[in-house]
């Protein structure tokens, strides 16, 4: 309430946020010209 906003309003916000995180990191994937993946491999420990 202390921005005049509905008392609910929280997921709508959280989700326009992430989803404004997401289109940013597709139009960086572009601009790079390949798909941003880190490079480590998973490896078990033979436990």
């Amino acid at each position: 309430m202390a921005w005049g906003l509905p008392p609910r309003s929280a997921n709508a916000l959280w989700g326009i946020g992430r989803t404004a995180g997401w289109i940013a990191h597709v139009l960086e994937q572009r601009l790079a010209g390949i798909a941003l993946r880190p490079r480590g491999q998973f490896r078990t420990s033979g436990l």
